[in-house]
Formats: C-alpha cells, sequence, structure tokens
C-alpha cells in the first residue's frame, strides 16, 4: 500500500476540522489535492466553494506584530473573521478581543476568551447589549456622545470607557471618521460629563480607517489623544489607555508604520505617562491566511473576451468590492496557465444582477467547464462570518496547519483554553498510517 496524501490524516483535530500538514505546505498545495481526492465524493458538500485557511500564517502574523509592536497589545477585531479556530487560536496566545456587539462577545466567551479580555468596541451600542456586557462582566467600552454616557450610567454604571475620537480621512481605505468619534471641543465637554455622573473614563482611542495603512492618520490622533490626557489630568482624571485603533496591513509597509508609531508613542507617551497602549487589528490577522476556493460553472468566449461564472460573488465572498478597492486574481487548480490561450475576461456571481462582477477585463487563461479557481487574500470581510459552532457553517471551511509551527506554539497556549479540549495530536508513525489504510 502507499501512503495517503498527507492531508488526509489529521494530525491535529478541531471543529471545523484542522488537517496537520507536513512542513512548508502553502494553501494552493493543499486546496489542489483536496479538490482533486475528491472530485468524485465529498466535493457536493463543499457547495462548490470554500475557504481554505493556514492557521500558521495568523501565527506568522502575530509574530510580526510582537516583533515590531512589541508594546501595543493587539486585540483582535472579531468583525473581521470572526471563525472558530482563529478566535481559539489568538485567545491561546494572549490577544485581546474588539467586539462590536452582544453576539461577538457571546463567541468570544464561547471560545474561552476571559471578559477582561474583551472591548466592547462600537460607540452606539443596543441596550440589552449593554446589560449583556454587564452581565457578563465585560468592563470596558467605548463611547462619543452624551446620550450613550447617560445609557451606560443607567445600565453598566461600572463600566470603564473609552472616548473615541474622530479622525481626518487620509484618502485611502475604508472611511471611518464620519459615523463615530467626537472633535476636541466635543470630547473636552464629554470629559467633564464623565466627572459630573461618576462615570470611569479611563482613556482615549480612534481608528484611522480599515485598510488605510496611513501613519499620518495615527500620528495626528496621537497628537490629540497627548492634549485630552493633559486636559483630562487638570480636572483630576488620570487616563490609563490610548487605543489606536485597526485598519493595519500585514506586509512591508507596516514595517515601517511601526517604527514611526512607535517612536510617536515614545515621544507623547513615555513611561511616566503610566499609559498602556492597545490597537485593534484585523485583516493584519486573517487576510493573508485565507484563500476563497471556487469552481467554474459557466463560461461564454466571444471572439477575444470571455466570461465565467462562479459561486460566489459581491454579494458573499467578495463584498469588499463595495467598500474598497479590492481586486484578486484567480489560480487555476486545474491546469497549467502557460498552456492556455489568454482572453480579456470577466467573472461574474451566481447571481441574476447585473452588478454582481468580481472582476473586469482582466486578462486569464482560458478555462473549463467544472475547472477550480483559488483566490487568495480572502480572510478579511467576507461571508465566512457566517461561520457557527459545532461545525455548522453557512460558507464551507478547511483549516490546516503545519506540524513545525504546532510544535513551536503548543507549549505556549493556555492549557486550560479549549483550544485543548479540542486539538488532538495524533502521533502516529508514517507505518501505522500505511497499515490503517491496507
Amino acid at each position: 500500500a502507499t501512503k495517503s496524501p498527507n492531508f488526509v490524516k489529521t494530525h491535529i483535530a478541531l471543529k471545523p476540522p484542522v488537517y496537520g500538514v507536513k512542513n512548508d505546505a502553502n494553501k494552493k498545495e493543499f486546496a489542489k489535492e483536496f479538490v482533486n481526492s475528491q472530485q468524485n465524493s465529498k466535493v457536493k458538500e463543499w457547495d462548490s466553494s470554500f475557504y481554505l485557511a493556514d492557521l500558521g500564517q495568523v501565527v506568522r502574523n502575530l509574530q510580526l506584530w510582537t516583533k515590531h509592536m512589541p508594546k501595543i497589545r493587539p486585540y483582535y477585531a472579531m468583525k473581521c473573521n470572526p471563525s472558530q479556530p482563529v478566535v481559539q487560536l489568538l485567545a491561546s496566545l494572549g490577544v485581546g478581543f474588539d467586539c462590536a456587539s452582544k453576539f461577538e462577545i457571546e463567541t468570544a466567551l464561547k471560545c474561552g476568551v476571559k471578559p477582561e479580555d474583551i472591548l466592547f468596541a462600537v460607540p452606539c451600542k443596543m441596550s440589552s447589549h449593554i446589560e449583556y456586557a454587564c452581565q457578563t462582566g465585560v468592563q470596558v467600552m467605548t463611547v462619543d456622545n452624551a446620550d450613550e454616557l447617560h445609557k451606560i450610567k443607567r445600565i453598566h454604571p461600572t463600566g470603564k470607557l473609552l472616548l473615541r475620537l474622530n479622525v481626518k480621512y487620509c484618502g485611502n481605505g475604508i472611511k471611518m471618521g464620519d459615523k463615530f468619534g467626537v472633535t476636541m471641543s466635543e470630547a473636552r465637554e464629554l470629559i467633564l460629563l464623565c466627572k459630573e455622573l461618576e462615570l470611569d473614563l479611563i482613556g482615549v482611542c480612534f481608528h484611522p480607517g480599515s485598510g488605510s495603512n496611513s501613519f499620518e492618520t495615527i500620528r495626528d490622533s496621537l497628537q490629540r489623544c497627548r492634549e485630552l490626557y493633559d486636559f483630562a489630568k487638570l480636572i483630576g482624571n488620570d487616563f490609563k489607555i490610548v487605543d489606536i485603533g485597526g485598519g493595519f496591513v500585514c506586509g512591508d509597509n507596516f514595517i515601517k508604520i511601526s517604527k514611526q508609531v512607535n517612536a510617536t508613542i515614545d515621544r507623547l507617551f513615555p513611561p511616566e505617562t503610566g499609559l498602556t497602549v492597545i490597537a485593534e487589528p484585523g485583516r493584519f490577522f486573517v487576510e493573508n491566511a485565507f484563500a476563497f476556493v471556487t469552481s467554474v460553472h459557466g463560461k461564454a468566449i466571444r471572439g477575444d473576451s470571455a466570461k465565467y461564472y462562479i459561486g460566489s460573488g459581491v454579494f458573499a465572498a467578495f463584498c469588499l468590492k463595495y467598500f474598497e478597492k479590492f481586486i484578486r486574481i484567480p489560480e487555476s487548480l486545474s491546469r497549467q496557465a502557460d498552456k492556455c490561450k489568454c482572453y480579456a475576461s470577466t467573472v461574474y456571481g451566481p447571481t441574476g444582477a447585473g452588478d454582481d462582477i468580481v472582476l473586469c477585463d482582466s486578462m486569464l487563461p482560458e478555462a473549463q467547464i467544472d475547472d477550480w479557481w483559488l483566490f487568495d487574500n480572502m480572510g478579511a470581510y467576507s461571508p465566512l462570518l457566517s461561520l457557527g459552532f459545532n461545525g455548522y457553517m453557512v460558507t464551507k471551511a478547511g483549516f490546516f496547519i503545519s506540524q513545525d509551527t504546532w510544535n513551536e506554539i503548543a507549549d505556549k497556549l493556555n492549557p486550560n483554553s479549549p483550544l485543548f479540549e479540542q486539538y488532538q495530536q495524533l502521533e502516529k508513525t508514517d507505518e501505522e498510517i500505511i497499515s490503517n489504510d491496507m
């Protein structure tokens, strides 16, 4: 008998399943083997489309953050991708969590996150959600208006508050400042109101915008945070936290920005201020860890142009096209690109909507019906959000982690985490695996 493909044997078990793979495995290789192995059997269970996630990449992204922002604790923005394996993994490695609703708080708590590691980071909250936060011990919340302060005084008077500032839009990423945040004059008024209401205002926060990748916005906002820190101190309120928000993109530019951010924080908030600096990265951890795999179920060639139809579109996996510049070029899992004729191609989602266009007029190698495509860097803000507990998923997903990465992090994980209840190391030799396949 020959040994089964390495992805078939689950070295590490988790619901949804996490496959343990050999070192140096990548998403494309894993997806290709998976699709080929199930072409005639289980592929229908995956509804012709699925996500594939490398949890090892999530670990490497966290290591990059820790290396370049060692003094800034990340609170993972769950809205970006609340898939259960990601949440459990990051919680076990000491990351905090930015939750924007009762439902996200509930998800985090079920994954073993402690209430004190949760930041309820939306300035305007439903009363029932504030009640739930109070009941479950979640203390830290963001605010940006007087009505919210009175509501919190009534429902959760012992909560600890962060005042959210508006930001100057830098011209890229998703604009955030118009919906949430206060001006400097409004901020001073709210600081005084907190004192009057005897609410515990512990700091300030801002969000430069998802995917903004701009240091200028962070620098200007930090300067305003310092001014408010000084103002609060004058009236006897010593701030304890500055939250610099999210929007960070994993890559070379992050290293450059991190140096600038660290230097600015050291200048504005030296150790004697006693301030803790936190952040709310989301896509930084997951965007490059996930790929979306889908089949081509329709095509039409007309002259030098081609139309293709795939299993998800802009109302689902590619929804970010409505909010930012979002271009993903598919890689074929079914044939070699250099052996195919290229066409100016438009790729459509499966719906009847005329604007369900994933990709427009891009040169792609010709694909055939039932070919499989992989779109990489798909982990942020897509319908993967619909992943549920107990393995129930509206959109299917597969997770894998290489054996060397697992060995590297195993001794750093919290042994009381649910991660250890579901991850099980199967210490089988190659011979045992082969004998079981005979």
